[in-house]
């Protein structure tokens, strides 16, 4: 019980940690910056819940955490529950490039 109520408080820390850390709106930089990767007309746009989805499913194969497992996982689904929750553009990876100079103007 008492690690319950660890991983649901560290859950909730994580998530509003990722939200300030992150772009109040799509489109708008936060205090960590995104990772956007030019590609010819296309931009590849490495969402953070994609990153730590990714990292999280490899720590995850390899039996890695940090703590506990219960509370190791709850910090990564925390922050991917976030990045999809929060953004509207959350499952826009691939973008041509005049999209993403249109939404900054």
């Amino acid at each position: 019980m008492f690690l319950g109520i660890i991983c649901y408080k560290t859950w909730l820390a994580t998530f509003f940690i990722t939200k300030f850390l992150s772009g109040r709106t799509e489109g708008r930089q936060g205090i960590v910056r995104s990772i956007i990767i030019p590609c010819g007309s296309y931009q590849l746009h490495l969402h953070h819940w994609f990153l730590v989805l990714i990292a999280g499913s490899i720590l995850l194969a390899e039996g890695f955490y940090v703590l506990t497992p219960e509370v190791f996982y709850a910090c990564l689904s925390a922050v991917v529950f976030q990045g999809v929750y929060c953004y509207e553009d959350w499952y826009q990876i691939v973008r041509r490039e005049s999209v993403m100079l249109a939404a900054e103007d």
